[in-house]
């Protein structure tokens, strides 16, 4: 009786981190899609978008939600009143916390499918 293994440990890496890249990315489209902020005139929403990080040579892979209006950090954190025309308050924290389940399943959907998919 004969065994053979074959250990092809870069090629996993390369897949688990395109594969984790690809669930970040989508993740934060998610959260990205929920974010309710305040609109008056609509260039604070208008000013959301995903900001990809560089991948690095040891594999971290991220990506930031950002709202690059000059007065989003200013509404985000002013306490709740009347600057809240139509949206929410703290409304990136809020989107990501309600669609953290979300960005799990679609992290553990990525990864797991090349973990399982190279077993």
């Amino acid at each position: 009786m004969k065994f053979e293994f074959e250990w092809n440990g870069d090629q996993l890496a390369e897949a688990v981190k395109q594969a984790a890249n690809e669930a970040v990315q989508e993740g934060a489209k998610i959260v990205l899609n929920d974010c309710k902020p305040p609109k008056k005139t609509g260039r604070l929403a208008e000013s959301g978008h995903i900001e990809p990080w560089k991948v690095q040579s040891h594999g971290t892979v991220g990506a930031s939600v950002v709202y690059d209006a000059p007065h989003a950090h200013l509404v985000h954190e002013l306490p709740a009143g009347k600057h809240l025309h139509n949206g929410e308050e703290k409304w990136l924290e809020r989107a990501s916390e309600r669609q953290r389940e979300a960005v799990l399943e679609v992290y553990e959907s990525k990864v797991g499918g090349v973990l399982n998919a190279n077993r």
